[in-house]
């Protein structure tokens, strides 16, 4: 079992990490550009700069914050199940169902990296994909809007299911 302090410490070791990371990867002369901004909450700070000047200013691609996104949704609901089955009030058949959705969220994103992977290497584009309940959203890092590409994303993914999904492709750049 996992106890409330050494969850708190990783919650926050990873808060500190991530900080650490998105401070060390950005550009030397936006550092401190926020100075002359007369805000002192986040929500004033974004609404001041927006996520294309954000993407701009870090030369990071759509594909690359899509899946910063998706890898925080993941863990936020991760660290939520985590939080339940180390919680001493909950009973035992809760910790069961977080225990087993956790597996299930870990089989779910394995398989989207396994597509990914096979998207990058059949096609050469980064992707994302996100696999819903019979459903399954693919974003491919192209500029160009390609019907034919689309198709043979969508063919390869439903081989890879039999065919019982339906599977969506976006094109953003």
């Amino acid at each position: 079992m996992i106890k409330k302090d050494s969850l708190w410490f990783i919650t926050l070791f990873s808060l500190i990490l991530v900080l650490s990371v998105y401070y060390i990867t950005m550009p030397q002369n936006n550092r401190f550009a926020m100075d002359d901004i007369d805000c002192n909450t986040i929500e004033c700070i974004i609404e001041n700069s927006t996520s294309q000047e954000m993407i701009e200013s870090n030369d990071t691609t759509v594909i690359e914050v899509l899946k910063i996104q998706h890898t925080n949704e993941i863990n936020d609901r991760l660290n939520e199940l985590r939080s339940v089955i180390a919680d001493e009030n909950t009973t035992v058949a809760e910790k069961n169902n977080a225990y087993n959705v956790i597996k299930e969220i870990e089989r779910v994103n394995n398989e989207e990296l396994r597509l990914v992977g096979i998207i990058e290497e059949e096609f050469g584009y980064q992707a994302i994909v996100k696999i819903l309940t019979n459903e399954i959203e693919v974003v491919v890092g192209s500029d160009i809007h390609s019907v034919e590409l689309a198709n043979e994303i969508m063919n390869v993914i439903k081989a890879e299911f039999g065919g019982n999904v339906y599977v969506s492709v976006d094109f953003k750049y």
